[in-house]
């Protein structure tokens, strides 16, 4: 048996579906699907249903349906930043966490201290004041009567309290001056007057032994050109100074508590006999200077001067001799000083120093002019003199 379903008669089925857009599609073919599988009674061949006029309409209707909602874009998301947390401390076996350790401060580091060191040797002026123990020898001896050694003077053991001022001039950045002057007292020493009979100090007839007193002054002035010589893997620099300049050097000796030792035992009455040395000249010569990490400076000096040496002597108990100049000494010599000493700064302007300085002098044949009491004048040859000198002093040191 067929059963047809009038048009109208569907139509009445479906107007209800509408209710639900969303759901209309769906609804009808769940109800289509019904009615055909109803068994005996309906077919699908037979159900009009899919008619253009109801069907296409109605899936029409479903596709106008409200879009699904956008999906919010990324850029429109909120950005949630985790929190900053500081990386544990990393420690290395048997040392301290790197995190913690490294801790850089300006006065630490390698530029600083080089700067610091640079600071000290290169600060445009330099004033320092010293005192210091001081140590001289000096002989002399002529030749005459057919010896090569007639009489000799000498002064060994001679102890002096020392002063010294310095101070240094940086002309710009590579040139400086350097002066220094150092005055001293005689506190202590021995002297020793002998007359010989025979060459080489021998058949010795005549010998005196006294004390010592006096005064020593000694100037000093040089013109450098500092040339800086460092390794930037280090916090040391390396300054090294040619130098070129002008000494002078005085030594005014006396003799006096004589006693006399040959040929007889006796006491000198009223020695006080006199000597007074000079040593002049050119010289040249070279600073070096090693800055270390910011406080310490070493500093070492070597210098060779060229010399004019004369004497000017009273000895004032000879009555065959003039007064007050009864023999002079004069003669072309040479020397060389060296010294070396530490620097350590306290504060940006002021340092504490110390240093060691040793001298060796002498001369070349010279000539001896005796003056008698009556007016005539003898010439004898003056043999080599010899100085040697040796000091400590510490001090302070101002720069600005």
């Amino acid at each position: 048996m067929k059963v047809i379903v009038p048009r109208p008669a569907a139509r009445k089925l479906f107007p209800w579906m509408a209710i639900l857009n969303p759901m209309r599609f769906y609804a009808v073919m769940l109800l289509s699907s019904w009615l055909v599988s109803t068994p005996g009674e309906l077919h699908a061949e037979e159900l009009v249903v899919a008619e253009s006029s109801a069907v296409l309409p109605l899936a029409a209707e479903t596709q106008a349906a409200e879009p699904p909602a956008a999906v919010p874009q990324a850029a429109e998301l909120p950005v949630v930043k985790p929190p900053f947390q500081e990386p544990p401390a990393v420690k290395l076996q048997g040392k301290e966490p790197i995190a913690e350790s490294f801790q850089v401060k300006e006065d630490e580091t390698q530029l600083a201290r080089r700067f610091a060191v640079r600071e000290l040797i290169e600060s445009p002026f330099e004033y320092s004041l010293s005192a210091g123990y001081r140590t001289d020898n000096l002989r002399w001896s002529i030749a005459g009567r057919g010896t090569n050694i007639a009489s000799e003077v000498e002064w060994t053991k001679t102890a002096i309290a020392q002063l010294r001022a310095a101070g240094r001039f940086n002309l710009g950045k590579n040139w400086l001056v350097r002066g220094i002057y150092s005055t001293g007292a005689v506190k202590s020493g021995r002297n020793r007057d002998s007359d010989y009979a025979g060459n080489d100090r021998t058949q010795e007839y005549s010998r005196s032994d006294n004390k010592s007193g006096g005064a020593v002054h000694d100037a000093s002035i040089a013109l450098g050109r500092k040339f800086r010589l460092f390794d930037l893997a280090t916090e040391w620099e390396f300054y090294l100074v040619p130098l070129a300049g002008l000494s002078i050097h005085q030594q005014s000796l006396t003799m006096y508590d004589g006693h006399q030792s040959l040929p007889f035992n006796s006491e000198i009455s009223g020695l006080q006999n006199s000597y007074d040395t000079q040593w002049r000249g050119s010289w040249f010569g070279l600073d070096a200077l090693l800055g270390l990490g910011g406080n310490f400076i070493v500093n070492a000096t070597v210098e060779y001067h060229r010399a004019r040496y004369s004497a000017d002597a009273n000895w004032n108990l000879r009555s065959d001799l003039a007064h007050p100049i009864s023999f002079k000494h004069v003669a072309n010599g040479q020397g060389v000083l060296f010294s070396v000493g530490t620097s350590y700064r306290f504060s940006r302007s002021f340092l504490m120093n110390a240093s060691f300085e040793q001298q060796k002098w002498n001369t070349y044949m010279g000539y001896d002019e005796t003056n008698f009491s009556y007016g005539a004048t003898n010439y004898f040859t003056l043999n080599p003199v010899s100085w040697d000198s040796a000091s400590i002093s510490l001090g302070a040191v101002y720069q600005f």
